[in-house]
């Protein structure tokens, strides 16, 4: 299998690097071009794949596109079977006017703003910029989904599109957005992005293997934003920028928590009402070599951002900023991709995340992230489900384990990628518990990993000053922050592995730019991680909830409430964000989704989480 074929979706691009501006002042670009609509297709087949759920709009061959109303507005669904390059010719024919028109009335006026530049110049910065990113990831990328890619560019040709290459590199461009809005090098000023996508790795990655980490360019070669000021190349050029990707929170239980399932949710908050409503999708794929599997998310974007297998294991992503960034790697939502189509139970979820398989290819992390592995074991009606949460940075990833019922146990690892992305160190809690913990063990901690000691009174409590922080002293005490309970887990975007935690940003890590830099009092830990946890536990007690003066959760007397599919949906509400775009609670041991998508625009912008939602069964999806 080669990893350096490049695909032939990608248009001919300059490569003499990024010299950004000089492009900006000599480039035009026009986004509006003509397209053609599904009415228009010729179909070879003259009857339509066999279909179940909703209406069928288009197909070609067994690939299918479909439409079914959800209780927040229509949901297309479009099915892909065959090889890799099969499944992207469908995906290219039955979708390329659709990903053209997502690039050009979403991405590109959204992109504007966020990277602070005019609408024409986006298609000539950005690009450029992410086309120095994919040289990197392009050899750790698996030949299958280059093969999907070119895929897509033929299908849209032969649909009749305009211009197919830019199908095929407009999936492309919102693949590698999808990862590199997460990088924390994504600031005010371009300038360090550049430096990243240009060496490769970011300044930690570099300081921790003793790397170069040396400017790409002089300053007056550099991109129009430099120290944070903008260039004056005209009226718009230059806006307040916002930054798409935001947090997000997950959390599984399974066994006495429920009855006897296994119930997961997946949150996705990035920027509201930004027009990807309009866009919604989910992509079915059937792989000849695979194991057949769902992914919400949007049109053009055919990595996971969330998803589920026929196997019944599912996948959530949590973006988390670290130092340590690299993009000599795979990206993420491909990664994902591959953990539902080729993984058969939790060990191979966690031996894609941590670089543990066995087939010549090198999977080290990218960006910072959280991610939740649950696995439902349908063939057992969910006598083995378990989970893991897997946190990682470009070089550490840390597992936290936790088995099926009545045990529960846990296992707490955490993993070195070396600077030439293959495994180089794992250390396990049990035996090397001064390098990994468990997560009952989490305390607030130091950029060295070490133990932050707080004040105490006589009654063993912590003091706090006039404004409510903890008093460092050396003579006091640490602070817990891990909150493990039985068969359950639950995040948002902070890291519980001092592994990886000393090496965060997010959620006012050490290496942030908070004041005080304690976990505690991030709004991630306190509104995802906190709020998941006494939610799950209430319900298990008995006990009343209450969040942020409403009653949420009910007292039952003591009596334990089982975790179905409606109380599922209440702890998602509550730990979702304002910003929150989707809400997924997957059943992996039925194999059925329920998905819920942000509705209306302006004043009348309403979260997923508060939407009904939409039932679909894998089973129904999948070909008879």
């Amino acid at each position: 299998m080669s990893l350096h074929s490049r695909p032939s979706a990608s248009p001919s691009r300059s490569s003499t690097g990024l010299h950004l501006l000089g492009w900006a002042l000599v480039v035009s670009f026009a986004v509006s071009q003509p397209s053609c609509s599904l009415e228009e297709l010729d179909n070879p087949l003259d009857q339509p794949p066999p279909w179940s759920v909703g209406s069928v709009v288009a197909w070609v061959d067994k690939g299918v596109l479909a439409e079914v109303e959800a209780p927040y507005g229509p949901v297309k669904i479009v099915r892909l079977e065959g090889s890799h390059y099969d499944m992207g010719y469908q995906y290219g024919y039955l979708l390329g006017d659709s990903i053209t028109s997502l690039w050009d009335q979403v991405m590109i006026p959204y992109l504007a703003d966020m990277l602070g530049l005019g609408a024409p110049l986006v298609e000539i910065v950005f690009p450029a910029l992410m086309d120095e990113a994919w040289k990197h990831m392009l050899p750790f990328t698996p030949q299958i989904y280059l093969d999907e890619l070119e895929g897509v560019e033929a299908g849209a040709a032969a649909a009749g599109h305009p211009d197919p290459a830019r199908v095929a590199y407009a999936v492309r461009q919102v693949m590698l957005l999808a990862d590199l809005s997460q990088s924390d090098e994504l600031g005010d000023d371009l300038g360090p992005f550049e430096d990243l996508v240009t060496r490769g790795y970011s300044e930690g990655f570099a300081e921790y293997f003793g790397l170069s980490a040396a400017r790409s360019r002089d300053l007056d070669e550099r991109s129009p934003h430099i120290g944070g000021q903008c260039l004056d190349l005209g009226p718009g050029f230059c806006s307040a920028r916002s930054h798409l990707m935001k947090t997000c929170s997950f959390f599984s239980v399974w066994g006495d928590r429920t009855d006897g399932r296994q119930l997961a949710s997946r949150m996705l908050d990035w920027d509201r009402d930004i027009g990807l409503n309009e866009f919604r999708l989910l992509t079915v794929f059937v792989p000849d070599d695979g194991i057949a599997h769902v992914t919400i998310g949007y049109v053009g974007f055919i990595g996971a951002l969330a998803g589920m297998s026929e196997a019944g294991l599912a996948i959530s992503h949590v973006g988390s900023t670290s130092i340590h960034e690299r993009l000599t790697a795979e990206p993420g939502t491909l990664k994902s991709r591959e953990i539902l189509e080729f993984g058969q139970s939790l060990d191979d979820g966690v031996a894609y995340l941590s670089n543990q398989v066995d087939d010549g290819l090198s999977r080290p992390g990218t960006i910072g992230a959280n991610a939740m592995l649950a696995f439902g074991d349908p063939q057992g009606n969910g006598a083995g489900a378990e989970a893991a949460t897997v946190e990682t940075t470009g070089i550490f990833s840390s597992a936290f384990r936790y088995g099926p019922y009545p045990s529960c146990s846990e296992a707490a690892h955490l993993y070195e990628i070396g600077v030439d992305g293959e495994l180089s160190n794992t250390w396990s809690a049990a035996d090397s518990p001064d390098i990994a913990n468990f997560e009952a063990d989490a305390f607030e901690i130091d950029a060295d990993g070490h133990q932050r000691l707080f004040e105490v009174d006589q009654n063993g409590d912590f003091v706090r000053d006039e404004n409510g922080w903890l008093v460092d002293d050396p003579a006091g005490l640490p602070f817990p922050l891990g909150k493990p309970i039985p068969c359950a887990l639950f995040r948002g975007d902070e890291a519980l592995a001092h592994g990886v935690r000393k090496y965060q940003k997010a959620s006012n890590g050490p290496q942030g730019g908070s004041e005080h830099k304690l976990m505690h009092l991030s709004g991630s830990y306190r509104e995802r991680y906190l709020s998941q946890h006494d939610m799950i536990d209430a319900y298990y007690r008995g006990e009343s909830f209450e969040w942020e003066g409403t009653m949420v959760i009910p007292d039952n007397d003591g009596q334990k409430v089982p975790i179905g599919v409606a109380e599922a949906k209440i702890i998602a509400q509550v730990a979702a964000m304002n910003s929150n775009v989707f809400s997924v609670i997957y059943d992996t041991t039925n194999l059925v989704v329920h998905v819920a998508y942000e509705s209306g625009t302006g004043d009348e912008w309403i979260r997923a989480a508060d939407n009904d939602y939409l039932e679909v069964s894998l089973s129904e999806l999948l070909p008879p």
